[in-house]
């Protein structure tokens, strides 16, 4: 029981850190990416009520991911700290770059509001850089518990 609620707030932080990461660069102007409103209004096809949705889905997701994340961890065993910060990493890059090219051309295509049909470039590479910092952070959660 204590692994489960370790590997639901690790995917709280990551998940949190995720978009902290998102938002700053989007405060920064780097970048247009808006991770809640684009799921959100995926599958509400308006805009409103769409932040309280998305945030229920983005974060779902996160749980559901790091138990993904934990459990391709496990298969290093006797890891250290940067060993599975490391590993965590990579896992999250090859899970960005998965989710960042089904983005571009499944979900982009097929949204229901113009605004959110076209995934820039600097938005993508933002989501490959946040699933990144997410399995850093996941990775450290799993080290500082095993």
């Amino acid at each position: 029981m204590e692994r489960i609620s370790t590997i639901l707030a690790a995917g709280l932080a990551g998940g949190i850190v995720f978009l902290v990461t998102l938002y700053a660069l989007r405060i920064f102007k780097i970048t247009t990416a808006n991770p809640i409103h684009t799921l959100g209004s995926a599958f509400s096809a308006r805009h409103g009520s769409q932040a309280a949705l998305g945030l229920c889905i983005f974060f779902s997701g996160a749980f559901v991911f790091a138990f993904t994340h934990s459990f391709l961890l496990g298969f290093f065993p006797g890891g250290n700290f940067y060993k599975l910060a490391f590993v965590g990493a990579f896992i999250g890059f090859a899970h960005g770059l998965v989710v960042t090219l089904a983005t571009a051309n499944i979900v982009a295509k097929q949204h229901p509001l113009p605004e959110y049909q076209t995934l820039p470039f600097p938005a993508a590479l933002s989501y490959v850089i946040g699933h990144v910092l997410f399995g850093i952070t996941v990775g450290l959660a799993v080290a500082v518990t095993a």
